[in-house]
C-alpha cells in the first residue's frame, strides 16, 4: 500500500495538471456541438434545447439566443441551398468568469494573426480539404487581448466534389459569415 500511494497521488496530479490548461489540445471543429454540414433539423435539435429561436434572415441565416451558457450569449447560424451548415459565428459574454481565451480555439501559433490599429485582433486558422474531410476555417476575434468577442467556423470554399454526384457545391460566399 505504501509503493502505491506515491504513484496514485503522482497520477491525480498529473490529470488535474493536463484539465486545467486552457490550452486547445487539438483545433475545434464544432461550435457548441453544431458542426458544419449538419442539416437544418439537427441543428434545430440541439439549439431548441440550449437556446430559443429569435428569426431568419434572408432566407438562409437563423439568429439564436442561447438561454443559460456561460461563455455565449447567441448563435448565427448560415445554411447553404440544401440547407446544410455552412458557418456557425457564436457571440461571446463580455463578463464572467468562463470567458473564452483565444488559445481555447486552437494552438495560436499555428493562426494567422491580424491587428488593426492594435485595438482589434482576429486569428485564422485554416484546416484545408483533404481526401476524407472537408476543410474549414476557425476565426477567433475580438478586442480583448485574451479573451475573444467571436468564434465562428466556416466551410472552406476548396470544399471537393460531391461522392455522389460528382457536383462542386453552390457558391455561397456572398452570405455573411
Amino acid at each position: 500500500m505504501k509503493t502505491k500511494l506515491p504513484a496514485l497521488i503522482l497520477w491525480l496530479s498529473l490529470v488535474a495538471l493536463a484539465t486545467s490548461t486552457t490550452v486547445a489540445a487539438a483545433p475545434r471543429s464544432d461550435v457548441l456541438g453544431l458542426r458544419l454540414e449538419m442539416s437544418k433539423e439537427a441543428v434545430h435539435q440541439r439549439l431548441t434545447k440550449i437556446g430559443r429561436f429569435e428569426r431568419e434572415e434572408r432566407g438562409r441565416q437563423e439568429v439564436w439566443t442561447l438561454l443559460n451558457d456561460p461563455r455565449f450569449t447567441s448563435l448565427f447560424v448560415g445554411y447553404d441551398r440544401e440547407y446544410k451548415v455552412r458557418y456557425v459565428t457564436a457571440v461571446a459574454r463580455e463578463e464572467g468568469s468562463r470567458r473564452m481565451r483565444y488559445s481555447e480555439v486552437a494552438p495560436l501559433k499555428d493562426a494567422r494573426v491580424e491587428n488593426a490599429n492594435g485595438v482589434y485582433r482576429r486569428y485564422t486558422w485554416e484546416f484545408k480539404p483533404g481526401k476524407k474531410h472537408a476543410g474549414y476555417f476557425l476565426f477567433a476575434e475580438g478586442r480583448d487581448p485574451e479573451y475573444l468577442k467571436s468564434l465562428s467556423i466556416k466551410r472552406h470554399p476548396g470544399k471537393s466534389t460531391s461522392p455522389e454526384t460528382g457536383e462542386k457545391p453552390a457558391d455561397d460566399d456572398n452570405l455573411l459569415l
